[in-house]
Formats: structure tokens, C-alpha cells, sequence
């Protein structure tokens, strides 16, 4: 009886030491991949904006991840219809900022950002990081 109690207790402590990685890993697998980012919007009407002409708001993203970002997707959304507005981006490396013109956005319809009349209030981003589908709500600053 010793033995065979002697033998269930290694048999399942060498299960639970081989399930334990197996679980972690499949959580590591499975588990939600947050982006980390930080986003703007620069006004044109901003005293820099006002002495460079800029003729319309300016957007900015930083990768604030450890890791790179590759197939990125920015998603503005505002309150103003059809949106939500997109622009993709091939690669942003880790602490790399992307600045662009809000005008570039465009919806799927072809509706490109109109800075004039509409205003920023949501920013997702979706991206591929360390081979996983990764994203996030950005806050604007």
C-alpha cells in the first residue's frame, strides 16, 4: 500500500510539473495582447501650426512597446458620420513616433478626414506584434 501510494503522489506530482508549462503557455497563447501607445492631435490652430501653415491637424502614435509593430492599422474615430477613418502603416519600431496629417485618413467609402469640420475624440490601433494580433483604445493627449 506504502508503494502504491508512494507511486500516485510522483506519478501526479510529475503530471502537475508537466501541466504547469503546458498552461502557461497555452495562456501566454491565449491571452488578450494589449499595444502600448501614446497618441496626439496637434491643432492647425496651434501657434506652431499657425507659423509653419499647416492646413491641417497633424496626428502622432508611439510605439511604447518593447517589441516592434508591424501590419499597423490607426483607426480615428470622431463625431462626425462615416468613419471610422483609417490610415496603415508597414512597421513602427519600438519608441518610434509617426506623425502625418489627419487629411490622410480615409474611410472605407474613400472619405478622407476633413480637419476643418471634424474632431478626434477615439484612437484604436490594431497591429502585429511578436507574431500576435494585438491592439488597443488610445487615449487622444
Amino acid at each position: 500500500m506504502l508503494i502504491a501510494t508512494f507511486l500516485v503522489i510522483v506519478f501526479t506530482g510529475l503530471v502537475l510539473l508537466i501541466g504547469e508549462p503546458i498552461r502557461r503557455a497555452y495562456d501566454a497563447r491565449h491571452s488578450t495582447c494589449t499595444l502600448t501607445a501614446t497618441a496626439a492631435v496637434a491643432s492647425r490652430n496651434t501657434p506652431v501650426g499657425r507659423a509653419t501653415n499647416w492646413s491641417a491637424d497633424m496626428f502622432s502614435l508611439k510605439n511604447g512597446d518593447t517589441a516592434d509593430w508591424s501590419d499597423v492599422v490607426i483607426s480615428v474615430y470622431g463625431r462626425q458620420p462615416g468613419g471610422p477613418y483609417r490610415r496603415k502603416k508597414d512597421f513602427l519600431r519600438v519608441n518610434e513616433l509617426t506623425s502625418f496629417s489627419m487629411n490622410d485618413l480615409a474611410a472605407d467609402d474613400g472619405q478622407h478626414w476633413v480637419s476643418l469640420m471634424m474632431t478626434a475624440e477615439r484612437v484604436e490601433v490594431k497591429a502585429t506584434m511578436l507574431g500576435r494580433a494585438c491592439s488597443a483604445t488610445v487615449p487622444l493627449s
